[in-house]
């Protein structure tokens, strides 16, 4: 590693570390910010890149202008470190690093799906805890209160900021504007229009949401059965997809030489960059099937 490498490597790692504290000081004053009135910002109906919108439904709420930055900065670094492990094969390092920073926002956006999933899952549970309050004649403001009390997971914050804006006076779309800015889903949006009809029109709060209760358990139903009849299918997907690697250490015992030679002939790299190629290909060929039909 010469002067020049270093000192690149250095101020990435610098680079990256002042994005990293930016973003983790974003993400702890999202949810201040919100409290402190910003409510027009919040349901401003501007649309957003994907990643900006997985990274504000996993709680860092940061803007395009640090988002770009820190995808080019990360990318600065995974071909810097490439390139120096590489020994020098530029277009190899290219690519790897574009494929590491596309493996990251896959894992940020399924990340997001997963916590989505979640909030669906908990938001079933706690609309049958309001309901019940409401058969027993308790206010709806009071009945989120009490469903957050015993409500698990990430639902638990959202439906506490919900009952206490209500308590202080908001409108119930600026109670539940924080809720649905972060997740953007089906479940979650009917969940507020429901919401909002009975503060807004006086509707039968308790038989909406004994309708979209029943809505909501039934796709939830849907989405486990066909993770069970997929499940087999995604695990071979990550054995087929890790097994080459796996077998790199085996290989490299048996001859030392023959990683080396992918590396120094042109065959070899040509080989090598087809065979990634091939598989990102096919890993976002299975991830479209089982993302498509889950």
């Amino acid at each position: 590693m010469n002067n020049s490498e270093s000192i690149a490597l250095i101020l990435c790692f610098f680079a990256m570390a002042f994005f990293a504290h930016r973003v983790w000081h974003l993400r702890k004053a999202g949810d201040e910010s919100t409290k402190d009135g910003d409510l027009e910002r919040e349901q401003s109906s501007v649309t957003v890149l994907p990643p900006r919108r997985w990274l504000r439904t996993l709680g860092a709420d940061i803007s395009t202008f640090w988002l770009v930055g820190c995808v080019l900065m990360l990318l600065l670094l995974t071909f810097t470190l490439l390139t120096i492990f590489l020994s020098g094969h530029l277009v190899l390092a290219g690519v790897a690093s574009l494929c590491l920073i596309g493996f990251l926002f896959f894992m940020i956006e399924d990340a997001a799906s997963a916590r989505i999933r979640k909030i669906e899952t908990s938001l079933v549970d706690s609309m049958y805890n309001i309901r019940a309050c409401l058969n027993a004649r308790i206010p709806p403001a009071r009945a989120i209160h009490l469903a957050a009390r015993v409500a698990k997971g990430p639902i638990k914050p959202e439906l506490h900021e919900i009952s206490d804006r209500l308590a202080l006076g908001f409108s119930a779309p600026q109670a539940l504007s924080r809720l649905t800015r972060r997740y953007d889903c089906r479940s979650v949006r009917l969940f507020a229009q429901a919401l909002i009809a009975r503060y807004e029109s006086d509707s039968d709060l308790v038989f909406m949401f004994d309708n979209i209760s029943k809505l909501m358990a039934e796709q939830l139903q849907e989405r486990l059965m066909m993770a069970g009849q997929l499940s087999g299918a995604k695990y071979t997907a990550y054995f087929s997809g890790f097994l080459p690697y796996l077998l790199i250490p085996f290989l490299l015992w048996q001859d030392p030489q023959w990683f080396t030679l992918l590396l120094e002939t042109t065959q070899g790299l040509y080989i090598l960059t087809a065979a990634v190629i091939l598989q990102i290909f096919g890993f976002l060929w299975l991830r479209h099937i089982m993302r498509g039909t889950v």
